[in-house]
């Protein structure tokens, strides 16, 4: 999974040009539960993980943890030439 100025960056190395970039809601969808729960359940399998890796998942697991708002993460959809 890259972020949204990582594919951009991958796709113009390989040439290519971006020709539309949207945002997809999904405010309304209500499975932003899962996702902080899958986190939590693999959480121990990081531990043979080098520790940059470990120290960046645990980062973002207490990030997920830290509200108990619960919401869908919106989706970026990137169209190349």
């Amino acid at each position: 999974m890259w972020s949204k100025s990582q594919s951009l960056a991958i796709a113009e190395t390989a040439n290519f040009q971006l020709k539309k970039s949207v945002i997809v809601e999904a405010d309304y969808l209500q499975d932003g539960g899962w996702e902080r729960d899958y986190a939590n359940a693999i959480a121990d399998e990081f531990e043979i993980a080098p520790l940059s890796i470990q120290a960046l998942i645990k980062s973002y697991i207490e990030v997920m943890n830290e509200t108990q708002e619960v919401a869908s993460l919106n989706s970026f959809v990137q169209v190349f030439e």
